[in-house]
């Protein structure tokens, strides 16, 4: 098992390596009797999303496994090194602290239009 990266309402994400290179892996929640069927259907959804979503403003999916004795489902996720996104807004060089977050709001707005145009149309629920 890896470090522990964070977590949150769907489950907790680790670090890995696969093939040499850092990864974050992305586990579903378990609760008795395996995992919640709501749980299954979201991330059911999050593959087809992440499967079709290629930019560089979005991590990179590189798979889903399954662990048949567990039945625990993994996503295995671009593991983002670095800062904090206040910490990154700090960094980066300009003028003022407007013109850095404005940068750091082109990037995302440019990953949120790329996801918008694809059809059908993938949108983001929680940025």
């Amino acid at each position: 098992a890896g470090r522990r990266l964070g977590a949150g309402s769907f489950g907790q994400v680790t670090g890995g390596s696969l093939y040499g290179s850092p990864v974050a892996v992305k586990t579903a929640r378990d609760y008795a009797g395996g995992i919640d069927p709501e749980d299954v259907a979201s991330l059911a959804n999050e593959i087809r999303i992440l499967r079709r979503a290629r930019h560089p403003n979005i991590v990179t999916f590189f798979g889903a496994c399954l662990e048949p004795s567990s039945g625990q489902v993994m996503l295995v996720l671009e593991h983002i090194q670095g800062l904090q996104l206040h910490e990154y807004v700090q960094s980066l060089p300009g003028d003022s602290e407007t013109d850095r977050r404005c940068r750091v709001l082109l990037g995302i707005s440019c990953a949120l239009w790329y996801l918008h145009a694809q059809r059908p149309q993938i949108i983001h629920g929680d940025l």
